[in-house]
């Protein structure tokens, strides 16, 4: 992303979890937490989701320091900018917490049952997409012990 697509990104992401954090819809940028009713149990809260979400340590003192969603947001794209393109791995591990957060703001059971069936779907795609691989891992996971240690034995000898 270039540097405004990346800002609005960052800025669209602490929103949202500002709005979870809050139990509101809508989040100026501008309106500061205090004003947004936030406490410190609350602001612990949205700096360890942001932290999920980004993958960046923040600081404890994030909230005060950063008083406003867009303050957050430009500490966020600012720690973006001095940091390396991340890697594929980094990215999906990213993508990964994200679905985790929104995962545990889920409270109707029907979506619960749907993202899980989703998930399992994902996972049964994925299991596809590995191939042999996945089935040597499964299949090493079915074999007893005896026959181990006779592979064992076979490839290096008895002891």
């Amino acid at each position: 992303m270039d540097g405004a697509d990346r800002a609005k990104a960052v800025l669209d992401l602490v929103r949202e979890h500002v709005a979870v954090v809050a139990n509101t819809q809508l989040v100026d940028p501008a309106t500061t937490f205090a004003d947004l009713g936030l406490d410190s149990l609350a602001a612990v809260e949205l700096r360890n989701r942001l932290a999920r979400a980004t993958g960046f340590r923040l600081p404890s003192t994030l909230v005060f320091d950063y008083p406003t969603p867009r303050a957050v947001a430009d500490f966020v794209t600012s720690a973006l900018g001095t940091r390396s393109a991340p890697s594929s791995l980094e990215r999906i591990s990213g993508a990964l917490r994200q679905i985790e957060t929104l995962l545990t703001s889920l409270t109707d059971e029907d979506d619960r049952e749907s993202a899980r069936a989703t998930l399992s779907r994902f996972e049964a795609e994925m299991r596809a997409q590995l191939g042999s691989k996945q089935d040597e891992a499964t299949a090493l996971d079915s074999v007893t012990d005896d026959e181990l240690f006779d592979l064992v034995d076979e490839e290096f000898g008895s002891f």
